[in-house]
């Protein structure tokens, strides 16, 4: 389980997390705490604990997206209308060991 998060409060009920969900079998984009992954955009794939995932998230502020490519899956979700700056981005890992490449903003 490890996801990008981002938002504009470092505040983890506040960010939005994108990412890979190995229990789910799924990639998606999801609302603050964890508990929160039903409230989220899933798509559900075949992933294996080992797996290695290159994933890349997009905002589209002007049409509010947040868009997840891993692979050949891609997640998109409207961002809240109240979401006007990213000011805060990290790593969010969740009951699991995992390694990061160093985040690239373009």
């Amino acid at each position: 389980n490890a996801c990008l998060v981002l938002g504009a409060e470092p505040l983890n009920d506040k960010l939005w997390k994108a990412g890979s969900m190995i229990g789910m079998g799924a990639h998606g984009i999801f609302p603050g705490a964890w508990a929160n992954t039903s409230l989220g955009t899933i798509k559900k794939v075949p992933l294996s604990p080992d797996q290695s995932f290159k994933a890349e998230v997009t905002i589209d502020a002007v049409k509010g997206l947040l868009t997840l490519k891993v692979g050949k899956t891609e997640v998109v979700m409207q961002t809240p209308k109240d979401l006007d700056k990213i000011r805060y981005y990290g790593i969010y890992a969740k009951g699991t060991k995992t390694r990061f490449s160093p985040v690239t903003i373009k």
